[in-house]
């Protein structure tokens, strides 16, 4: 356990680093996607009205939840984060990058997200967690619609770029 606190605490130093030198938003989850860290940039981008530490041990559903957003948004949140979440846990990649379409109840936008695996402290685990990053990417509908680049739909709401 003192080992993965301890790549944590890295992952911390390049939070606090990029927390006063972006505009991007970014989080660091666990394995069961639960927020551990994340910039006022993350919040402003994606959860407005949220402050502080309001996120911390919840997973993106769960916030959503608890903020009471309609069944139908709360689900939508759940499969577009845990779809692109596990994917990246899940996948032999350690890095991908996302068009993730986000819609709040009141705005509907898309994000270009990069996650990536923490690497593992041992033999024994795959990965004891994720980084993500993501900034707003107005015009992510008509590059997929174009075919320019090479996305594999994952649903409606989240395409991952191909290697």
């Amino acid at each position: 356990m003192d080992e993965i606190i301890k790549k944590i605490e890295d992952y911390v130093k390049i939070d606090n680093a990029l927390n006063s030198t972006t505009l991007s938003a970014f989080w660091i989850k666990d394995k069961e996607f639960k927020f551990l860290r994340y910039n006022q940039a993350m919040l402003s981008l994606l959860y407005p009205g949220a402050k502080g530490n309001d996120l911390i041990g919840m997973t993106d559903y769960e916030y959503a939840k608890k903020k009471g957003l309609s069944e139908e948004i709360v689900e939508r949140i759940k499969t577009c984060c845990s779809m692109s979440d596990r994917y990246i846990l899940e996948s032999p990649r350690q890095e991908a990058k996302f068009f993730e379409r986000v819609c709040d109840g009141e705005r509907t936008f898309w994000l270009f997200t990069t996650k990536s695996r923490i690497p593992p402290t041992s033999n024994k685990e795959t990965c004891i967690g994720l980084f993500g990053t993501a900034t707003l990417f107005p015009n992510a509908d008509k590059i997929i619609e174009s075919n320019i680049l090479k996305l594999e739909k994952l649903s409606d709401s989240c395409y991952v770029m191909e290697e």
